[in-house]
């Protein structure tokens, strides 16, 4: 069966809805970020979007559901918390979301009380005749909930005082590997920018027996590498092109691919693996990406939050910011030499797949998008350490 004939497996189920959103906004933004690094949590922006529906009526409401592929908000409910529950010794996944008003608007105690129920959110007004003070209290917030483990903060030059809201979306992933990169086989390696410009950066390298293969309708190499959490699986497309990630993206999105059915399409093989240390973070505003994907009205002026506000006021949601964090490395745990030179002898037997061009990602189980994005620049990367 094609990659394509299989993605249009129960497109009326709500999970293929799910997916197929979270896939899109994946395909959306990295279009809008064709030149930079990117890193998002599709399901993370549900559950804010999904605090967004409870927050609006009427067609707002109608569009921010038909959107997600959801037939309420309690469901989006529901999503949040089988991703709170999902956690486990080897596998951490957090959600955080900051609602934050003008001093102007008085939040309605019930929707303040829903959201610290079934979010642990808990809205905020703020003083945004006063930014520098606004993005101070944010990055207090920011600090307090990642503890410190994401360093991206909001500037004050990036907000304005004819602004009525900032809402803030934050994820962070944990896990190990199931099988850690041997050290003794991390080294400086060639990663193509361009077919003519190349770089030396810190390369894993391991022999391992795990789903990978060609592609060829969207002319790709697929591997996965499984984490300890027996479901969650990080998702590598390696254009066959140096240049190739553009196209490649343009396909998954033209074709409306569910990204996480395709680790179901692949056999597994003896694999020599070698991909690049990764630690990235990105801080995007989310409004362009959010309307090509068919959430539009709730940037409008003179939108009714009825169910948000106290008092019936027009407003419009003005800036939906996301941050999102994601390290992948060798997990520092050697292999045993009797391991490594039993492995060296199989070399023949192996497929080589080199992650060394720009390349898309996406860590992924049947159900959720945890994180995905592409890498188009390894520069950052350069004085990474092979220690």
């Amino acid at each position: 069966m094609s990659y394509r004939a299989h993605t249009k497996r129960s497109l009326s189920s709500s999970a293929t809805a799910s997916t197929l959103f979270q896939s899109e906004l994946l395909y959306v933004t990295a279009r809008h970020e064709q030149k930079n690094n990117f890193v998002i949590s599709p399901i993370a922006l549900r559950s804010l979007l999904t605090i967004i529906s409870i927050s609006v009526i009427r067609e707002p409401h109608r569009e921010v559901l038909a959107a997600m592929g959801m037939k309420s908000s309690h469901q989006g409910v529901q999503e949040y918390k089988a991703c709170r529950n999902a956690n486990k010794d080897e596998f951490v996944f957090t959600i955080h979301n900051g609602i934050y008003l003008d001093n102007r608007f008085e939040l309605d105690m019930s929707f303040r009380t829903n959201c610290m129920e079934q979010f642990q959110t808990r809205p905020e007004n703020l003083d945004f005749d006063q930014l520098d003070g606004v993005a101070q209290h944010i990055n207090t917030w920011i600090n307090e909930q990642t503890e410190d483990r994401i360093r991206t903060r909001i500037a004050a030059d990036t907000l304005d005082v004819t602004q009525h809201n900032l809402l803030i979306n934050i994820a962070r992933f944990e896990s190990r590997w199931k099988k850690a990169f041997p050290k003794k086989f991390l080294m400086k390696s060639e990663f193509w920018l361009t077919p003519n410009d190349k770089v030396e950066v810190p390369m894993m390298h391991d022999y391992c027996d795990i789903p990978a293969g060609d592609l060829d309708e969207l002319r790709a190499t697929a591997l996965v590498l499984p984490h300890r959490n027996i479901n969650i699986k990080l998702l590598i497309l390696v254009p066959k092109e140096i240049d190739g990630l553009r196209r490649l993206e343009e396909k998954l999105q033209q074709q409306r691919i569910d990204i996480t059915v395709l680790p179901s399409l692949l056999n597994v093989k003896n694999v020599k693996v070698g991909m690049p240390r990764i630690k990235l973070e990105s801080n995007m505003l989310m409004n362009d990406i959010l309307k090509e994907v068919g959430i539009r009205t709730i940037f409008n002026d003179c939108i009714d939050f009825t169910r948000l506000l106290t008092a019936f006021n027009i407003t419009k949601i003005s800036q939906i910011r996301h941050i999102a964090a994601i390290e992948i490395n060798d997990d520092g745990t050697n292999s045993s030499s009797s391991k490594v030179s039993f492995l060296l002898t199989e070399v023949e037997k192996c497929t080589e797949i080199n992650v060394n061009r720009p390349f898309f990602f996406a860590v992924i189980d049947t159900e959720r998008v945890y994180f995905g994005g592409h890498i188009t620049n390894t520069r950052s990367f350069m004085d990474m350490s092979t220690n």
